[in-house]
């Protein structure tokens, strides 16, 4: 009895070390952004005058969530007070193990009509188009994307439920 005991928590030790480093990612995030007050500022100086009021509102009240999913494809929720979008695409765990980065899809024409309703220049819809790489840490608990555009940064961290 011992014996099998002895076997089954070494096969189950062996087994834990046979599982692909990408395993640990698998599940859902919670993220949260940061926006300096230079960023809401300046997104309220480009929306439409009805939409200025809820700027500052939308981003404060928004949230973003994340999914990485065992079959490497992703699923990056976020919401509004008036609006929810989901962004899908597929994720890639760095070979030396301290970057996710997620695809992005492409930016279709309603992207495009959309954020130039919205004032958005061309550079700036098509920087949505690029691949975000998060930095892992805390061990693998959270994950950070930091971009700089128009000298303002934006950050969002997320963290594994």
């Amino acid at each position: 009895m011992n014996k099998i005991c002895v076997a089954l928590v070494l096969c189950s030790a062996l087994l834990a070390g046979c599982a692909k480093p990408e395993a640990k990612f698998v599940g859902k995030w919670d993220g949260k952004a940061t926006f300096p007050q230079k960023v809401i500022d300046f997104l309220k100086a480009m929306a439409p005058a009805d939409q200025k009021d809820k700027i500052e509102e939308d981003l404060k009240s928004g949230s973003i969530s994340l999914e990485l999913k065992k079959d490497m494809t992703y699923a990056l929720v976020t919401s509004s007070k008036d609006r929810t979008d989901t962004t899908n695409g597929t994720w890639t765990l760095d070979k030396d193990g301290k970057n996710i980065t997620l695809s992005a899809p492409k930016v279709t024409d309603a992207d495009r009509k959309e954020g130039k309703a919205m004032g958005a220049t061309d550079d700036m819809i098509d920087a949505g188009n690029k691949p975000l790489v998060c930095s892992i840490g805390e061990g693998g608990k959270t994950m950070t994307y930091s971009e700089t555009q128009a000298g303002f940064t934006v950050s969002v961290t997320f963290t594994k439920k």
